[in-house]
């Protein structure tokens, strides 16, 4: 479920026994004023909480042989990596990592690189600016090849578009991409909590909601009892016809 920051403010207000508001962007009431700041900071919060299906997203980078670096731009709403997600699609591997600050420094500075069949890579501050960027070890020295990976992003509503993505709230019309019940909860006891109400039961309503919903975001798949895998490394199904064995 889904709905406006209009709609949930409203759905709070309601359960809190506050003043309906008719909007909330630019209104000047206090109590309208602190639901939207507690809104704001429960969507923060509630992207960190699991690694919502909603917000997972794919990346792709197309390397660039004048890039001496190997350092390649994040997208703009990246929040965090899913780990080993990360591959040279051109070459058909995954790469390794992200590897820690010490492996890099040895990978950087001395005569030991380590092995060139795999990548490495590493997610740390942007060269300019405040952002982050990824770096590839080796450098790519062939253009126009392909590195994905999956991450979380940080924007966890949208605008009244339905395509441009928003890590705020910026007008009353804005769309929750994330579940409408859990910010609403949310929001009523962060609410609560910041004018001295009692929120025990809600709070623990919260918390059975978000286990509910991190356990059917992402179902766990068959686990077979018995001794044959479902998973076929090689067989029929993915054995070309003709050019096996072939350069």
């Amino acid at each position: 479920m889904t709905a406006t920051l209009l709609q949930i403010n409203q759905d709070a207000a309601d359960e809190c026994s506050v003043t309906r508001p008719e909007t909330v962007i630019n209104n000047a009431d206090e109590d309208v004023r602190r639901l939207l700041q507690m809104s704001r900071k429960g969507g923060r919060q509630m992207v960190k909480m699991a690694d919502w299906t909603v917000l997972q997203r794919l990346h792709t980078i197309t390397t660039d042989a004048a890039n001496t670096t190997g350092e390649y731009a994040l997208p703009d709403d990246y929040g965090r990596l899913l780990g080993e997600t990360v591959w040279d699609r051109s070459g058909q591997r995954p790469m390794a990592g992200p590897v820690n600050p010490q492996e890099w420094q040895n990978l950087k500075s001395s005569g030991f690189g380590g092995s060139n069949i795999y990548e490495k890579f590493r997610v740390y501050r942007a060269s300019t600016g405040v952002g982050r960027s990824v770096y590839i070890h080796p450098v790519p020295t062939v253009s126009g090849e392909t590195r994905a990976f999956e991450y979380i992003s940080k924007h966890w509503c949208v605008n009244a578009d339905l395509v441009t993505t928003q890590d705020d709230w910026v007008a009353d019309s804005d769309v929750a991409i994330l579940d409408q019940d859990l910010l609403t909860l949310d929001l009523i006891v962060r609410f609560k909590r910041s004018i001295g109400l009692d929120f025990t039961s809600e709070a623990q309503e919260l918390e059975s909601m978000l286990s509910t919903e991190k356990g059917q975001d992402r179902p766990s798949p068959a686990v077979s009892l018995n001794s044959h895998t479902r998973l076929h490394l090689i067989g029929w199904a993915n054995i070309p016809e003709t050019g096996i064995g072939s350069d």
